[in-house]
């Protein structure tokens, strides 16, 4: 990066280490420009200059987390240990997520874990599919099935006051794909034979 990049990053990781401050007490709704800037010593011109408003700056915030949490990615042997590392996340950080979620911009929450779950979800699949007969629609259609299930259930978990630990969701989630995945599986590979003998009860399906 250049030196004006790397400024330019510092004054914005320096806004959203304010607004973090003040997520720690109360909803993004009731938070204003002039106390972020305030709580980082700039002023509501530098805010302006680098962002449109409070949810582009909560947007930025939670992408940058979402990165620097998906560079520890080589260190995870397994898709449990990349969800149990985003639980977590959330769970360290429960009072700002909390404050996002009772906000308008609780689907920047769901976007912070989303494309990373997805593709965590994806390499438990491409793993679970070696030497099965499936294709890259159906992988991809299991792949967000699970991800917008554990979205779900996430957001009850956040909502609920997080009492059951990271531990145990991931326990309780890979009970469900690991012991979900191979029949269904076996389910494509069937209905994909049935079609291939008789094409006409695929079309009527």
């Amino acid at each position: 990066m250049t030196k004006s990049q790397i400024t330019s990053h510092m004054t914005r990781r320096l806004l959203a280490d304010s607004l973090k401050n003040l997520m720690q007490t109360r909803s993004l709704t009731k938070i204003t420009v002039r106390e972020i800037v305030d709580g980082c010593k700039l002023n509501r011109q530098t805010f302006y200059y680098h962002f449109q408003d409070i949810y582009e700056l909560a947007e930025w915030m939670f992408k940058q987390d979402a990165l620097s949490l998906m560079d520890r990615h080589n260190d995870w042997t397994t898709w449990q240990e990349g969800v149990k590392a985003i639980l977590d996340f959330i769970r360290t950080n429960e009072k700002i997520c909390l404050s996002a979620y009772q906000s308008v911009s609780r689907e920047l929450l769901r976007q912070f874990f989303y494309s990373d779950i997805l593709n965590l979800f994806r390499e438990g699949i491409e793993a679970a599919a070696v030497s099965r007969d499936i294709t890259r629609d159906e992988k991809d259609f299991v792949a967000h099935f699970y991800t917008v299930a554990f979205a779900g259930v996430t957001e009850h978990w956040i909502i609920d006051g997080m009492k059951e630990s990271p531990e145990i969701l991931v326990h309780y989630l890979s009970a469900m794909v690991e012991g979900g995945i191979e029949g269904v599986f076996s389910q494509f590979e069937s209905m994909r034979q049935i079609n291939e003998i008789r094409p006409d009860l695929g079309r009527q399906a």
